[in-house]
C-alpha cells in the first residue's frame, strides 16, 4: 500500500489501483482481533490516476 497521508492510501493489485480512506480500527467479529478499516473511494488503472483522484476528492471538499 502507498501512503499519501495519514488518512489516504493507494492499494495496488495486478489489475488496478484502489484509492482508500482510512476509517480507524475495528474489531473483527470472527476473530475478535483489531484490524484497520478502509473505505474504497475509487478504482484506477495506475497509481498516477489514483493520485489524481485523491487530488480531485480533496478539491471537492474545499468547494463544498
Amino acid at each position: 500500500m502507498i501512503k499519501i497521508n495519514d488518512k489516504y492510501f493507494i492499494d495496488a493489485t495486478t489489475h488496478e489501483c484502489v484509492l482508500k480512506e482510512y476509517k480507524g480500527k475495528i474489531v473483527d467479529k470472527k476473530t475478535g482481533l483489531e484490524k484497520d478499516d478502509y473505505t474504497d473511494l475509487g478504482y484506477y488503472n495506475n497509481p498516477e490516476s489514483a493520485f489524481k483522484g485523491f487530488v480531485k476528492n480533496e478539491i471537492r471538499k474545499f468547494i463544498d
